[in-house]
């Protein structure tokens, strides 16, 4: 069979060895993407905790003068019945 192919559609072995070589380094390089890739995803870098630095004064207000001010909602009188919620069934009754 190789006698019947005609040389000028035969490559060259220079021409050859450079694609084996282009693909084995294709590989090489896709391996290590992969490797880097999987290596983060199983082993995240460490989040550091931020500190933040404490507040020195807070003001106290009483809760008449938070809910003139609308700081502070009862939720009780908002969602009447909420607490009566336990499972899915009771909340299609309401």
């Amino acid at each position: 069979m190789a006698g019947n192919a005609e040389p000028e559609k035969i490559t060259d072995k220079e021409t050859f060895l450079n694609r084996r070589l282009f693909i084995q380094s294709a590989v090489l390089a896709g391996t290590a993407a992969a490797s880097t890739l999987l290596y983060r995803r199983l082993n995240p870098p460490a989040v550091k905790q931020v500190e933040g630095e404490k507040l020195s004064e807070v003001a106290l207000v009483s809760k008449e003068e938070a809910l003139k001010n609308g700081f502070v909602v009862d939720e009780q009188d908002v969602f009447p019945g909420c607490a009566t919620v336990t499972r899915l069934e009771d909340a299609a009754l309401l």
